[in-house]
């Protein structure tokens, strides 16, 4: 048999190669190779195109209409911008709304624009704001801190800047209401207020049927009330609402104003008092006589009671509490320690009480007392301690030992008065008590202390003594107090502490100085002098003299490592320094830095300046450290002052009161009688205002409604500088209090 033989090998066939078929590859190649070439390209300027820095864009949005100014160019007005193709750096935008909106002028931003970079910025934000009353037609108020303004009369509807806001509703006759509100954008606030309600739950409140009560009239006076002749006291009704109300004397129309009659609430209480000689017509409470003994007028803390001693009782004297919002007398309380006509001298009043001294220490066995403010009880366990000048809770500043410095002055049955000093060192083991009674005639005030006079830096306490023209010091050194031994020795040296020094002037305080201080003397100043006076030769070591009077008592400083003594004043130069050992000048300032300084330093009021014949408010310090203001207002034909109320201008008869915020007037009243070219003087709380003028005081209330009229008033002064409830006048002499009517 054959046998065949298989190869996996085959032979393979020669490929000879072939010139087109190269060209064909070498063009397949050519153009896969710029495809993919175009292709990378592509996809690189794409890629380029997305991450290279673009132009900046802002989108702005307006929560109103406006006007938008871009580094000082109007772009439109709208409330929806796309600023394009922006220039990197820093840029301006201001909106300025097209609406009237409360406090919203105009809104400035500065954008730092990086490139590249969108930004949304909301400007102008606002939300709806609606207030309705009942009643309604009340007066509202607004205030934040670029000023207060007057939005209208209930009910309103309109649109304010948010922020935080005081809304404050009034309508003669009703409570005051008073709210705190923040608006945020795009939602809405909605106050309704029922302040026939708010009325209703006050302390004896209730719904009227009369709403007049005639509490007093003097012979032959009546009241003329819408028409109706009222000669009576008594209760009577009238219609609600504002009526002219006219009082009568004889034949004569004494007064005429507008009164509110409330529906709800408290009845308008009118009186004609007797205690003014010629017919005055008073609101609500009672006119209330201080005596023409009284003494020591003291006003509690809150500024609600007024207290006075009088020696009116043949044994004991007597403390008597006014209500200051009413003018009724709430208590009167026989001091038990006061007998055998010790004086009742009132050193004052804490929290709690109202304390002073039965007797002028160290003679008469004088001792303490205190009075319950609230109840008119003697608080007896007072009586076992020595002094009074502890209850005031008031130790001398500075000092580390609890140390209380004083004057006690009273009258002996009404005719001899004795003056007395004390000065009480508190220790833990035995109080050190210093006193002197000086001869008659003799008056005295407590200036301050000096550690800086002497070598050892121990304080001495110094009174200023006067009599007639003559001016003394009497100086209190406890280090010269002799012990008992010593004085056996001496029974010449009695009171050796107190040394006398002789003076020029009447001082009106002391700087007060500091251990710190190695001045070797003590300063002693009137409004325009200050003596450098050495202790204990009582001689000038140098003296100043100012042609301006100083705005606050001068007081020591460092400054620049350097003891000074500080004078401010209220026109240039505003600051002065002086050094403390020779009095040489060290330093002034002659610009001014405050607002006060720069247009008027006794003007400034709620925000507003008084300067000549024009008001400023809105007032800030510009880029060159001067002051600037938004507003002014130049008075026409007229003349302006400022109150607590506002401001107000006086023109053609009309008062005019103005709100900080833009001067825009809140209201405006006449004052029938007033004449304004006569001179004039006020005094003002945030409710009230009480004119001065030719004898005669009118009251008027935040309402620009009289409020209380009084004939032969020869002045009016403030009960106390913060009280809002009464102030005092004087009419023949003899001062009365007059509460603040609500």
């Amino acid at each position: 048999m054959k046998q065949v033989q298989y190869s996996l090998y085959e032979k393979k066939r020669t490929k000879i190669p072939s010139p087109r078929n190269d060209e064909k590859l070498k063009a397949l190649r050519k153009y896969f190779f710029v495809s993919f070439s175009i292709l990378i390209l592509i996809v690189s300027v794409f890629l380029i195109i997305q991450i290279w820095p673009k132009k900046p864009e802002i989108k702005l949005i307006l929560g109103t209409e406006g006007e938008v100014v871009f580094d000082g160019k109007s772009i439109g007005i709208g409330t929806e911008f796309t600023l394009r193709k922006l220039e990197k750096g820093l840029h301006t935008i201001v909106a300025k709304s097209t609406e009237k909106i409360p406090f919203l002028l105009e809104e400035v931003e500065e954008i730092n624009i990086q490139p590249g970079v969108k930004t949304e910025l909301k400007m102008l934000s606002v939300c709806e704001l609606s207030i309705n009353s009942n009643p309604p037609g009340a007066r509202v108020m607004i205030s934040s801190i670029d000023g207060e303004l007057n939005l209208g009369k209930t009910p309103i509807d309109t649109k304010i800047q948010s922020g935080h806001f005081e809304v404050t509703v009034r309508l003669p006759g009703y409570p005051e209401y008073r709210k705190s509100i923040l608006t945020v954008d795009l939602e809405p606030i909605d106050l309704n207020i029922d302040l026939e309600q708010q009325a209703l739950s006050e302390p004896g409140a209730k719904r009227l049927i009369n709403n007049l009560t005639i509490k007093s009239m003097m012979h032959g006076s009546s009241f003329i009330i819408n028409g109706k002749n009222y000669t009576s006291p008594g209760s009577f009704a009238i219609d609600p609402g504002i009526h002219e109300t006219t009082l009568i004397y004889g034949k004569n129309e004494i007064f005429k104003t507008e009164v509110v009659f409330p529906s709800v609430g408290k009845p308008v209480v009118l009186s004609c008092p007797a205690n003014i000689t010629n017919p005055s017509i008073h609101f609500s409470g009672n006119l209330h006589v201080i005596p023409q003994d009284a003494r020591d007028i003291s006003i509690s803390n809150d500024d609600k009671f007024l207290f006075y001693s009088t020696p009116t009782r043949y044994i004991y004297e007597t403390v008597k509490s006014v209500d200051l919002e009413t003018g009724e007398t709430r208590w009167v309380v026989d001091v038990d320690s006061a007998w055998e006509n010790r004086p009742i001298i009132i050193g004052g009043c804490s929290n709690t009480s109202v304390y002073g001294m039965a007797g002028v220490p160290p003679k008469f066995s004088a001792s303490p007392f205190a009075i319950d403010i609230r109840h008119g009880v003697e608080n007896q366990r007072f009586y076992s301690e020595n002094s009074a000048l502890p209850l005031s809770e008031k130790p001398i500043d500075h000092l580390s030992t609890p140390t209380y410095a004083g004057v006690w002055s009273g009258y002996y049955k009404t005719s001899k008065e004795v003056t007395g000093l004390e000065v009480l060192i508190k220790s833990q083991n035995e109080d050190e008590r210093f006193l002197k009674i000086l001869d008659k005639g003799w008056d005295a005030k407590y200036l301050g202390y000096s550690e800086s006079a002497k070598d050892n830096s121990k304080p001495i306490f110094i009174f200023h003594v006067w009599k007639g023209n003559i001016n003394r010091l009497l100086i209190l050194d406890p280090e010269k107090k002799l012990s008992d031994i010593e004085l056996d020795k001496n029974p010449k040296e009695k009171n050796p502490e107190w040394v006398t020094i002789g003076i020029s002037i009447q001082p009106d305080f002391l700087v007060s100085d500091s251990h710190k201080i190695p001045a070797k003397h003590f300063l002693i100043c009137d409004s325009k002098n200050t003596y450098a006076i050495t202790y204990p030769s009582g001689k000038v070591k140098w003296k100043r003299y100012f042609n301006i009077p100083t705005t606050e008592k001068p007081e020591f400083k460092i400054i620049k490592d350097k003891p000074v003594v500080l004078y401010t004043f209220d026109v240039n130069p505003f600051e002065v320094q002086l050094d403390v050992k020779t009095g040489k000048e060290v330093d002034r300032r002659e610009n001014p830095i405050t607002p006060q300084e720069f247009f008027n330093p006794d003007s400034n009021m709620m925000g507003i300046f008084l300067k000549e014949d024009k008001l400023f408010s809105g007032v800030y310090e510009d880029p060159q450290g001067g002051f600037s203001y938004r507003w002014e207002k130049k008075v026409e034909n007229g003349l302006a002052f400022l109150t607590e109320c506002g401001g107000i201008t006086i023109s053609r008869g009309t008062f005019t009161v103005l709100a900080s915020h833009g001067l825009e007037e809140i209201l405006s009243f006449n004052v029938p009688g007033f004449d304004p070219t006569l001179p004039f003087d006020y005094i003002s709380t945030p409710n009230h205002i009480a004119l001065h003028s030719n004898n005669k005081c009118w009251v008027i209330n935040q309402d620009g409604l009289i409020v209380g009229f009084y004939q032969d008033i020869s002045k009016i002064e403030k009960a106390n500088d913060s009280s809002t409830y009464a102030f005092l006048a004087v009419s023949k002499n003899q001062k009365l209090i007059i509460p603040w009517s609500n």
